[in-house]
């Protein structure tokens, strides 16, 4: 069970067995994602793509979506819009890009 006063219930879940179990679906990838644990993963995944991804276009080499996140606060935003293509040639999370869009818009 997962402490609701934890600011990041992901962080120090770095089990690389069960990443690798992650990436193996069972079931129909419909039931698959609606697992809790599934669910964190992908969450943390996301969160990682969000804070680490480099736009290659880029030559400040800043964090792309970590600076759009910053701006979003600072305005009083409140969304944020994702690329779908950063996340999809991304080689180290380009897996979300293929398991978690296919219920979504």
């Amino acid at each position: 069970m997962t402490d609701p006063t934890d600011d990041d219930p992901f962080e120090g879940d770095d089990n690389d067995d069960g990443e690798f179990e992650m990436y193996r679906v069972q079931r129909t990838l419909r039931e698959w994602v609606t697992r809790d644990e599934v669910q964190c993963f992908i969450a943390k995944k996301f969160k990682e793509f969000l804070i680490t991804y480099v736009n290659p276009k880029s030559e400040s080499g800043d964090f792309e979506y970590l600076r759009q996140i910053n701006e979003m606060v600072s305005v009083n935003k409140c969304s944020l819009e994702i690329d779908y293509k950063s996340l999809s040639i991304s080689t180290q999370y380009c897996h979300l890009a293929g398991r978690c869009t296919p219920f979504g818009p």
